[in-house]
Formats: C-alpha cells, sequence, structure tokens
C-alpha cells in the first residue's frame, strides 16, 4: 500500500468517526428512541439535515450518505439532505458519495435495496420518485421530476420511475416524466427526458445522448 492510498484511507475513517455523534442525535430525533438507537442512518458531519420527525423509513440496513466516491473527482463543497415536508423510504441500504444532496420539497421517493451513488449526486423530487433495486449512479449526476419554477404561470412535476438493476454513468441529468426499464443504462453526459419514450424505456436498453434516445436493446451488464 503506498503513502497516498493510506491518507485516504486514514481521511475516510476519521470522516466517519467524526460523523457518528451528529448522526446519532439525528437518527434519535428522526425515528424515535427504539429505532434511532440502531443508528440506521449515518450523515456526513459536513452534511446540512434538514428533516421533520416521521418523514424517513428505512430498514434494519444501513444508509451511509455523503461518504466514498471515486478518487480525482473533487466533491462538491456543501452538502444538503432536506426532507420536510415529503416522505423519503429506503427498502434496504444504500450509499451516496461525497458532495451527494437530497431534497424532497413534497410527495415521494422509494429508493430500493442496494443503491451505490458516486460523488455529488443530486435528488430534487416534488411529486414521486422510485429507483429499483441495485441501482448504480455515476458521479456528478441530476435527477429531478419538476421544473424548479413556474413557467408561464404554472409549475410542472411528473413522476419518475427507475428500474432494477439500472447504470445512469457520469454527468446524467434525468428531467420530469422519465420511466426506465429494469437493467438499462444511461451513457455519460445525457440528458434524459420524458420525449425518449411515450410509455415506457424497454428493459436492457442502452440510451445515450442530449437528447437521449434508446440505440440498443437486448443488453446485459453485470455490477
Amino acid at each position: 500500500m503506498n503513502k497516498r492510498s493510506l491518507i485516504v484511507i486514514i481521511s475516510r475513517a476519521s470522516a466517519l468517526i467524526l460523523s457518528i455523534p451528529k448522526s446519532f442525535i439525528l437518527c434519535l430525533y428522526i425515528f424515535g428512541f427504539k429505532k434511532g438507537i440502531q443508528l440506521p442512518m449515518i450523515f456526513h458531519y459536513r452534511t446540512k439535515v434538514r428533516v421533520s420527525r416521521g418523514h424517513i423509513k428505512c430498514t434494519k440496513k444501513r444508509i451511509l450518505f455523503g461518504f466514498g466516491g471515486t478518487d480525482g473527482i473533487s466533491r462538491k463543497v456543501q452538502s444538503y439532505f432536506i426532507v420536510e415536508k415529503g416522505f423519503l423510504i429506503f427498502k434496504g441500504d444504500a450509499k451516496f458519495g461525497e458532495g451527494s444532496s437530497i431534497r424532497v420539497s413534497s410527495g415521494k421517493v422509494i429508493i430500493g435495496d442496494g443503491l451505490l451513488s458516486n460523488k455529488n449526486l443530486l435528488l430534487y423530487v416534488e411529486e414521486y420518485l422510485e429507483i429499483g433495486e441495485k441501482a448504480v449512479i455515476g458521479w456528478n449526476t441530476d435527477i429531478r421530476d419538476g421544473d424548479g419554477h413556474q413557467i408561464a404561470g404554472n409549475q410542472m412535476n411528473i413522476p419518475i420511475h427507475i428500474g432494477d438493476n439500472c447504470w445512469i454513468g457520469s454527468d446524467v441529468l434525468i428531467l420530469k416524466g422519465v420511466k426506465l426499464g429494469e437493467n438499462c443504462i444511461i451513457g455519460a453526459k445525457s440528458v434524459v427526458t420524458k420525449a425518449i419514450s411515450k410509455s415506457f424505456i424497454p428493459a436492457s436498453s442502452t440510451i445515450v445522448g442530449m437528447p437521449a434516445k434508446v440505440i440498443k436493446t437486448g443488453i446485459e451488464w453485470t455490477n
């Protein structure tokens, strides 16, 4: 093991240790004593957290938020975890890389077991987002189900569905209304909109481009 690798390991271990006291207090508040004492979530100590009690549900598995990710990719300066009006449900374990942010303004988010995301993921949800099991998400990816601002006096939010075992590349933008079948691959720097398919993007598809298009079907990939 070289000196650089050792420094990285020590740095990450230190961040985890520093994060436990803050996470313990937050878990007691969010989940109550019986559940909170099990420490179901560990937030990186630099994360700004605003969560309403009872608005997060998770299994006995643990959620890590703001830890790890690919070396050489800079983390965002500030991370947020905001779930004040909406609801966030974890169906299993999940790991969010450094610099990640989640904002559930309203509506519901369901995240399947085994989510693994790299650095700087942004989830912005106002209506509904569902991510299936064993999703893999590259760095600097944004997923948002709404406009963020009113356009011509209206603000449109359309649910997003991402199937099981999907691989989302780095620097991808997924916008409102996308319905992605299981086992799909989204290429790096793609912009995926509901226009890609009138109903549901077929399972085992490769999607690439700005705006993204299906370029191949019947693919298989392994994590």
